[in-house]
């Protein structure tokens, strides 16, 4: 195969990844505007729920976690 018609095939590959996922990214935005996406969890951001005093305890055990002297 020539050069050019390799060039223009991987070209023509990704233009229609790029079309792809603009539709998809669209179809995205009406399910999130219109109500219809479901996440799996029903807590924000999909996280558990941290406290003050997890956070200060993992800072006091960073040096172990990182392999501090």
């Amino acid at each position: 195969m020539d050069r050019t018609a390799i060039l223009t095939a991987a070209l023509i590959v990704l233009v229609v990844f790029g079309v792809v996922q603009v539709v998809q990214v669209n179809a995205l935005k009406e399910r999130i505007s219109g109500g219809t996406l479901v996440t799996g969890s029903s807590q924000p951001f999909g996280g558990r729920p941290s406290s003050a005093s997890s956070a200060l305890a993992n800072l006091q055990n960073l040096p172990d976690m990182v392999g501090g002297c």
